[in-house]
C-alpha cells in the first residue's frame, strides 16, 4: 500500500521511558492523594481524601482504601478530583497503598505506568 511517512511515537516513548500523556497527570494524583493520606502538604487536599471504612470488621479493612464519591452530572463530574481519586487508588496493587515512605512510593508506582507502555520489540 501506502509507505508510511512518520514512525509510531510508542516504541520511541516505550525505549526513553517516556509516560503518554494521560498518565503523568495520573501519576501526579496519586502522588498528590499519598501526600494527603499521610498528613504532608498540601493540606486541602486531605479534605478531598476521605479513607473507606467498613461498618464491620473486614479484611479489606487495613488495605488502605478510599470511599468513593458518587456524582451526579456525567459530563463533568468524573473529572473532578475528589471522584476520579478513589477510582485511581483503589486500582493500585496493596504492596504500592501500603508504602509508608513517599520515595518508596513513587519507585513503585513509576513501573506500573511504564508496563502499559510497554510493547513488544521487533528488534532481534
Amino acid at each position: 500500500m501506502f509507505p508510511q511517512i512518520r514512525p509510531h511515537i510508542t516504541p520511541i516513548l516505550s525505549d526513553l521511558h517516556w509516560l503518554p500523556v494521560f498518565e503523568p497527570i495520573k501519576f501526579k494524583i496519586l502522588f498528590l492523594t499519598f501526600k494527603a493520606l499521610h498528613q504532608q502538604p498540601p493540606t486541602y487536599i486531605q479534605d478531598l481524601v476521605t479513607l473507606y471504612s467498613p461498618p464491620r470488621t473486614l479484611r479489606s479493612s487495613s488495605t488502605l482504601r478510599l470511599n468513593p464519591v458518587n456524582f451526579k452530572l456525567k459530563s463533568y463530574g468524573s473529572t473532578a478530583f475528589a471522584v476520579s481519586v478513589p477510582d485511581l487508588w483503589n486500582s493500585l496493587p496493596d504492596n504500592i497503598r501500603s508504602c509508608d515512605r513517599l520515595i518508596f512510593f513513587k519507585l513503585n508506582l513509576r513501573p506500573i505506568f511504564l508496563k502499559k507502555l510497554m510493547i513488544p520489540s521487533s528488534k532481534s
